[in-house]
């Protein structure tokens, strides 16, 4: 699928939108899969919910691993002064 093929997107009753078959097979998405939709400069963006994901976890992945790293760290020091003080007691 090229990047600049159009789609009409009917949106039922209910409120539902159906992605067409060719979309959804260019994004690897399943029947019953699960997507993330938000507002980007009044238009509607939806992605792949695994994407989303992956993508998150590339850019703020090793944030989250170095700021647990140190939190446990900082805990483990608190322990062992804790240790020491009721040690003198």
């Amino acid at each position: 699928m090229a990047g600049q093929d159009r789609y009409r997107i009917r949106i039922d009753r209910q409120g539902r939108a159906l992605i067409p078959k060719p979309m959804r097979e260019a994004l690897g998405m399943s029947n019953g899969g699960e997507a993330v939709a938000w507002l980007e400069e009044g238009r509607l963006v939806v992605e792949p919910r695994d994407v989303l994901l992956r993508r998150l976890k590339g850019r703020y992945g090793n944030v989250v691993g170095s700021m647990s790293a140190e939190l446990i760290e900082e805990r483990r020091r608190e322990a062992e002064r804790e240790a020491e003080r009721e040690a003198q007691v």
